[in-house]
């Protein structure tokens, strides 16, 4: 709804909303609705046609998608048995068809609410976001090195992590791309450390990811590795001044950021307006660094701009900003988890499956039918045991799955292990549902509070004190923090979670809950996700199929950000690079 409320603004059409007056052209409802009837009303031509572009284009938005081509998104109107105009003109849609609508300009020629642009159409806001971040990015990838500082040997790096970290020092602009176990947040460290010796300032440091849980736990980390105190990081909206009250960020293009180091973490899951006002920001002489894994889960907003970043700077002048971290410090040689992430990120479905079958420590099961196995040793706590040691075993181990409701979702999976708890006399007293505080319970954080240090997404939970309950709530430095109940902000029981708020977390083992093979969330980066998040074990329940299907389904999101990036930084011939940054 953000989203409606500045597109509106942006392209004049706020308080356009406004009901068809076909009544034999029914559009679904949300917010698809309000831009289809919207378009509807402002056309010059072709109203259906019209119509029928909003809606497609913001149900594709929902989905993530930046852009669409014309054959994909009267794909998503025949799937939703939308039809824009007669037999023979739903069989074609031209660009001159289009064009007649007055909503649709080429290459953002004219003030219209939709761009089409190399076969692509996007909301214009959308593809002025991405033109523009393009744009950045591709001179910071191209600025000239800085002076590197010396690198003293003996930091314990390994190859990669060498290189990258040369690097980041003599440049404008790195990105860290690497699963986990790659030493991303030791790289981070050295980084740091070695930027405080050569003059920089830390109060000119920024440190930000785009989850508070995921930023805490960064500054944790890098408190560790580093001496000198430093700033707390923050969550990429909070540092730059996002505000309910505000319509835009406080820091942008006319008052950047007052940072000479600028270091994100997680950048796979920051969507495509996040990082524009990032980048919108960023000081001129900056140097920015980001972190993340390429082959991850991406963003829940629109855009997938790591991955779009990683391929479009490959082979260009930008190629070497992209240093990829291979060697892992997690899982030795023979490790079954690391040849079954490795299979599915080569998008080999059959390799993926003979990998399953070889590997001790990844197995595939039919289907999760009992939960004695996994809750037995998991869930029973032993006397005399301390907080700490509770909290050990609450974290050995975690149940995934792709969907959040349904017969094969987490709120399901939460019940099972409830009702579990209860048949094993493990809950004495009266507890109405697994949603309510009990001892035993292990739960997640759903929201952010910043005065008190809690962040959407940490973990904790509930044990009984001479009657009463207590919970305990574990902090970015990992210590564990003991208050009441009635302090924690709201919080949702985590035995089962979504393969989507696991990222940036690692379990002993990991038992994710696949879908059947015709389920949408199938796919490749999902499947890699939740592999790569046990240290251990993974049990994956399904069918064959599925994990075929998710071999095979990489969530591309269609946008032209790699293509705009690839563009702007080919190698020249013979004609020298004209230098703008920003």
């Amino acid at each position: 709804m953000q989203f409606l409320n500045n597109f509106c603004r942006e392209t004049g059409l706020a308080g356009m909303v406004c009901t068809m007056s076909d009544p034999s052209f029914p559009l679904p409802g949300g917010a698809p609705q309000m831009i289809g009837e919207s378009f509807a009303r402002q056309a010059l031509q072709q109203p259906r046609v019209a119509a029928a572009l909003g809606f497609g284009l913001q149900a594709l938005r929902g989905e993530g998608y930046v852009a669409a081509t014309p054959e994909r998104l009267k794909q998503t109107l025949v799937e939703q048995g939308i039809r824009w105009g007669d037999a023979d003109e739903t069989e074609s849609w031209s660009t001159k068809m289009l064009l007649a609508t007055g909503l649709v300009s080429e290459n953002a020629a004219a003030a219209t609410p939709v761009v089409l642009d190399r076969g692509l159409l996007y909301f214009a806001v959308d593809w002025s976001m991405e033109d523009e971040l393009a744009r950045w990015l591709a001179a910071l990838a191209k600025a000239d090195p800085l002076p590197t500082p010396a690198v003293p040997e003996g930091l314990g790096l390994g190859r990669d992590q060498a290189a990258a970290l040369h690097h980041a020092l003599g440049h404008r602009f790195t990105v860290l791309s690497g699963g986990p176990g790659t030493g991303k947040t030791t790289l981070v460290g050295q980084l740091i450390r070695r930027w405080l010796e050569t003059g920089g300032d830390p109060q000119r440091l920024m440190i930000a990811a785009p989850t508070g849980r995921a930023a805490a736990r960064l500054s944790g980390a890098i408190s560790a590795l580093v001496d000198t105190p430093l700033p707390p990081a923050g969550t990429l909206h909070r540092t730059l001044g996002w505000s309910p009250n505000r319509v835009r960020f406080r820091y942008g293009r006319h008052q950047p950021v007052p940072a000479d180091l600028v270091i994100v973490d997680e950048v796979s899951m920051a969507d495509l307006g996040l990082m524009h006002a990032l980048f919108a920001a960023v000081e001129p002489n900056a140097q920015v660094v980001l972190l993340g894994d390429k082959d991850q889960l991406v963003s829940v907003q629109p855009g997938s701009v790591l991955a779009d970043l990683c391929v479009g700077l490959a082979g260009g002048l930008g190629d070497a900003c992209v240093q990829t971290l291979e060697e892992n410090f997690r899982y030795g040689e023979d490790s079954g988890i690391e040849k079954v992430a490795a299979a599915i990120r080569s998008g080999d479905a059959s390799a993926t499956l003979e990998a399953i079958a070889a590997a001790e420590d990844v197995q595939l099961l039919p289907a999760l039918t009992e939960l004695d196995t996994i809750c037995g040793d998991w869930l029973r706590e032993t006397a005399d045991e301390s907080p700490e040691a509770t909290w050990r075993r609450l974290q050995s181990k975690r149940i995934l799955c792709a969907h959040r409701r349904g017969p094969f979702g987490v709120e399901r999976v939460n019940r099972q292990v409830f009702r579990w708890l209860q048949r094993q006399g493990m809950l004495a007293g009266r507890y109405s549902d697994e949603q309510t505080n009990y001892p035993g319970r292990l739960f997640s954080l759903t929201s952010n509070q910043y005065e008190e240090g809690f962040f959407n997404g940490d973990q904790g939970f509930i044990r009984s004190i001479d009657g009463e309950l207590a919970a305990w709530l574990e902090s970015s430095d990992q210590a564990l923090r003991q208050l009441s109940p009635a302090r924690l902000p709201t919080a949702e029981t985590a035995y089962a979670m979504t393969v989507h708020r696991s990222q940036g977390s690692e379990f002993g083992e990991v038992y994710c809950v696949l879908p059947p093979a015709d389920s949408p969330l199938l796919t490749r980066e999902l499947l890699y996700t939740a592999v790569t998040r046990a240290r251990t074990r993974v049990t994956l329940y399904g069918d064959p199929s599925a994990i075929t299907r998710a071999v095979n389904n990489p969530g591309a999101r269609s946008s032209g950000l790699a293509r705009r990036l690839a563009d702007l930084t080919r190698k020249p011939s013979n004609s020298p690079i004209q230098q703008s940054l920003f």
